[in-house]
C-alpha cells in the first residue's frame, strides 16, 4: 500500500488538500476524516466489512475496486494492492486529475476541498484482462507509471521492480514473447538473432496452414520441415505436426503450452511427441542432440523474456 498512499498524498498536496491516509493494517482508531486503503479479505474492526462495502464480490477480483464514502471516511477497497492502486487513481480522477501525457499531470484549476466534493460510490472492474499497447522495446519509468495511472497493465518492457510495483504484465513473460514471435508473419526472421534451435520459422501461423521450420540441434544435423499447424491460441498454445518424407515414417508433434501464473510469471511447457517406424533408429539423437536443442531454446527464451 505504500506506493498507493504515496501517489494519493503527493497528488492531493498539489491542490492543497491535507487528509489522513490510513491503510488496512493500521490498528489505530479512525477518529478523524480519512481516506482508507484496504484489501477486502484483510479488513479489521476499524474498517467497514466486505458486505458493507459491496454486495458484488466481482469488484474484488483481478484489478477491480470500490470507492465508498462512509462515516466521514472514504474507503478505497479492492481484492489486492493493484486494485487499490487503481482505486486511488480513479479517486484522483473524480477530484479532477488526469494523465494525458507520461511527463505531465493535469491538475484541477480550482482548489479542492474534500468536504465540498460530492462523494458517491464508485465500483469498477476491468472487463478486459490485458489492456494497453503492443510495444516490443524497453519503456521509461515515466511511461510505465502513466500506463498504470490510466489503468493499463501492458505495454513494453518495464524494469522488473517497476513492473512489480505497478502490476504491469508487459510483453516480458514467456507467453507474451511466444505470442509476439508466433502470431504474425514477418517476425520469424528474428529467430537467427536469438534462437539456437529453431533457426527460422516462416509462414502465417493459423490452424490448417503449412509453415516452414528449419531446426539445427546442437551437435546434430540441420533439418527442414514443412509442418502443419494443429492448434494456435495466442498466449496459451501452439502445436504443429511435421513428417519425414511422408506420414507414418517419422512424425513429430511440436508443442508449446503456456500457463499464466497470475503473478507476472508464466510456465512454459515445450515438448515434442514422436512416432513412426523410424523413431527407434533416431532415439539416441532424440535423447541427446534434440533434447539439448529444446533446453537451449528454453534458456534463450527465458533470457530474452526476462532481460
Amino acid at each position: 500500500f505504500a506506493y498507493a498512499a504515496q501517489e494519493l498524498q503527493q497528488h492531493l498536496a498539489l491542490v492543497g488538500v491535507e487528509v489522513s491516509i490510513s491503510v488496512n493494517n493500521e490498528l489505530t482508531p479512525l477518529k478523524q476524516s480519512s481516506i482508507v486503503l484496504t484489501v477486502a479479505e484483510q479488513e479489521n474492526k476499524n474498517t467497514v466489512s466486505k458486505s458493507d462495502v459491496t454486495g458484488r464480490s466481482n469488484f474484488f477480483e483481478g484489478e477491480g475496486f470500490e470507492i465508498v464514502p462512509k462515516n466521514n471516511h472514504i474507503y478505497v477497497t479492492a481484492g489486492n494492492r493493484i486494485g487499490v492502486l487503481n482505486g486511488v487513481y480513479r479517486l484522483l480522477e473524480h477530484i479532477g486529475f488526469a494523465w494525458f501525457d507520461p511527463y505531465e499531470t493535469h491538475v484541477p484549476v480550482d482548489k479542492v476541498s474534500m468536504v465540498d466534493l460530492k462523494w458517491q460510490r464508485i465500483s469498477e472492474a476491468p472487463k478486459i484482462q490485458l489492456r494497453g499497447f503492443w510495444i516490443y522495446d524497453n519503456i521509461p519509468d515515466e511511461f510505465a507509471v502513466w500506463l498504470r495511472r490510466n489503468r493499463f497493465n501492458i505495454g513494453g518492457l518495464a524494469r522488473n521492480h517497476v513492473k512489480h510495483k505497478l502490476g504491469l504484465k508487459g510483453w516480458g513473460g514467456e507467453h507474451n514473447l511466444l505470442q509476439q514471435e508466433f502470431s504474425r508473419a514477418g517476425l520469424f526472421e528474428k529467430y537467427p538473432e536469438w534462437n539456437p534451435f529453431i533457426k527460422s520459422l516462416t509462414g502465417q501461423v493459423a490452424v490448417g496452414n503449412t509453415i516452414v521450420a528449419h531446426l539445427h540441434p546442437p551437435g546434430g544435423q540441420a533439418m527442414t520441415f514443412k509442418p502443419k499447424v494443429l492448434a494456435f491460441e495466442p498466449e496459451k498454445e501452439f502445436r504443429w505436426l511435421g513428417h519425414l518424407l511422408f506420414p507414418g515414417l517419422f512424425d513429430g508433434e511440436h508443442i508449446f503450452e503456456l500457463t499464466d501464473q497470475g503473478d507476472g510469471t508464466t510456465v512454459l511447457v515445450h515438448r515434442e511427441k514422436f512416432k513412426g517406424v523410424l523413431v527407434p533408429l533416431f532415439q539416441k539423437m532424440l535423447d541427446t542432440n534434440t533434447l539439448e536443442g529444446f533446453n537451449a531454446m528454453n534458456r534463450a527464451l527465458k533470457l530474452r523474456s526476462e532481460g
